[in-house]
């Protein structure tokens, strides 16, 4: 119930916010799994989608989801299989300069494998190099599992922007 209610509160600030225009973002990106979840992963793979709403001339605020998934290290068995994930996040974003920024994804992702499905808080930290409507980023992804360890991934990752 949390997180419906989680859910709507956010879709109506960004209602809100319709009537400015916004970006779109499109992007992909590769990840080396680490600490605990580099032990059953070799390598994280996804794509993503964003929406954002310029709020001032240099914080941008929107709202991000995707689909990646970590290749097990055993590729002979399904022992772990994939793990795959579609995160639903509130993104925001903060221009340094013309080319570098800071931006933090915060919000849910749902986790998939064989064994289960399940979810947890979702955060990706990450720092940008801007090149027009090109952005390559690198990054770090978590997300926090009860009763589970985390799944965490060193990631670089590249967007392409259409609109502002």
């Amino acid at each position: 119930m949390k997180k419906i209610l989680l859910a709507s509160a956010f879709a109506l600030c960004l209602l809100t916010r319709a009537q400015s225009a916004g970006n779109l973002k499109i992007g992909a990106h590769f990840g080396l799994p680490s600490g605990n979840t580099s032990s059953l992963y070799n390598f994280y793979l996804g794509v993503d989608v964003a929406y954002m709403f310029l709020v001032s001339d240099k914080f941008n605020l929107g709202i991000t989801t995707g689909f990646s998934f970590f290749r097990s290290k055993d590729w002979n068995s399904f022992k772990y299989g994939t793990l795959s994930l579609v995160p639903l996040a509130a993104t925001m974003e903060y221009t340094f300069s013309e080319i570098f920024s800071f931006g933090i994804d915060l919000g849910y992702s749902f986790c998939f494998n064989f064994l289960a499905k399940s979810g947890s808080f979702y955060y990706q930290p990450k720092v940008a190099y801007h090149l027009g409507r090109n952005e390559v980023y690198v990054g770090y992804m978590g997300i926090k599992r009860e009763n589970n360890s985390p799944i965490n991934s060193v990631t670089l990752g590249y967007a392409y922007s259409f609109g502002e």
